[in-house]
């Protein structure tokens, strides 16, 4: 390389720890190189890391759409990042299924390894579009099967929960007693795959909306049935 270049030049600004490296070339072109280093047991984040990070912020990206796109991050440094970048206050995700020192690929193996209980998201902040959804299957008296197939990352716990605190303890919804409290829709159907078949267009639709994820087995093989034997009108 000594051959080729003229010198090079290595500058640590200060801001967050990432060398550069500018190596000038004899034909008067130049390359610019980025070096991590560790400090205090981090890693300083590269530019490009960055810039991912602040485009799906603005993008409103999900967290597993964020842990995927930086998989050599843990959550907690995902999460500490945004905060430096657009502060603790306004950021604001859920639900969040990847654990604080989890990797994207080390939730991906809990993912294969528990399935469906991997991504229980009981105690997460809830959405606008969930109380959106809630608040008027209220209104329309839905039954209980109605209600958790609408909001499928929810166990019943803790769409009852806030039914209470939104309406009241009064507040009464139909046919309460085919999940349990700690069922999500995905654990009846996991009980109940016959069941599947009607429900497996409503959640498929919002889960999708809510958290990108693949459909359950008895959901998949439910949605194939369906398919083979619907006809059009």
């Amino acid at each position: 390389m000594n051959g080729l270049s003229i010198h090079i030049v290595i500058t640590i600004p200060a801001r967050n720890g990432v060398a550069r490296a500018e190596i000038c070339w004899r034909d008067n072109t130049s390359d610019t190189i980025e070096i991590t280093h560790r400090s205090d047991e981090s890693t300083f984040w590269f530019t490009w890391e960055v810039e991912t990070l602040t485009r799906l912020i603005d993008e409103g990206a999900d967290q597993v759409t964020m842990s995927a796109s930086l998989p050599n991050r843990n959550w907690h440094a995902i999460r500490l990042k945004a905060y430096e970048i657009i502060g603790a206050r306004n950021f604001r995700i859920s639900p969040k299924p990847i654990r604080d020192e989890e990797k994207y690929g080390d939730y991906l193996t809990r993912l294969e390894r528990d399935g469906e209980k991997a991504n229980k998201t009981s105690g997460n902040r809830w959405t606008n579009e969930e109380m959106a959804v809630l608040e008027q299957l209220i209104d329309e008296e839905a039954t209980q099967l109605q209600i958790c197939a609408a909001l499928p990352v929810r166990t019943w716990e803790a769409i009852r929960k806030k039914i209470v605190k939104l309406r009241g303890n009064s507040t009464m919804v139909k046919d309460v007693g085919v999940l349990e409290l700690g069922e999500t829709i995905h654990d009846y159907l996991a009980r109940n795959p016959d069941a599947a078949t009607a429900l497996a267009m409503p959640i498929l639709e919002n889960s999708e909306r809510q958290r990108s994820r693949k459909m359950p087995l008895p959901l998949r093989r439910a949605w194939g049935r369906a398919n083979r034997t619907w006809q059009p009108g």
